[in-house]
């Protein structure tokens, strides 16, 4: 895999299970998600989402690539699409329930 430069730090990253994508929490809040391609070392963002002004600290993609989950420092966790990293479901307050 190419190597990404990035503007602020990373926390966290996943791989989708069945496209050449890869998907980063960053210190801003954002998730970012790039396809990229092995053979070229080319590298396209494919978008960027803010679910949250606070930290996005993990992250974890679903079995079957759809969805991505996000977790950070506002105690919420997201649930964003992976093909465009719109907002499908939040549930607030989750650190209250571990």
């Amino acid at each position: 895999m190419p190597d990404i430069k990035l503007k602020n730090q990373p926390f966290d990253l996943d791989f989708h299970p069945k496209e050449p994508v890869v998907f980063s929490s960053l210190l801003t809040g954002q998730v970012c998600a790039w396809r990229y391609d092995d053979a070229t070392g080319e590298i396209t963002s494919e978008w960027s989402a803010r679910p949250s002004k606070r930290t996005a600290r993990a992250l974890s993609v679903e079995q079957d690539g759809d969805y991505v989950w996000v977790g950070g420092k506002s105690g919420n966790i997201f649930q964003l699409s992976s093909a465009d990293g719109l907002v499908a479901r939040e549930i607030a307050g989750a650190h209250e329930y571990v």
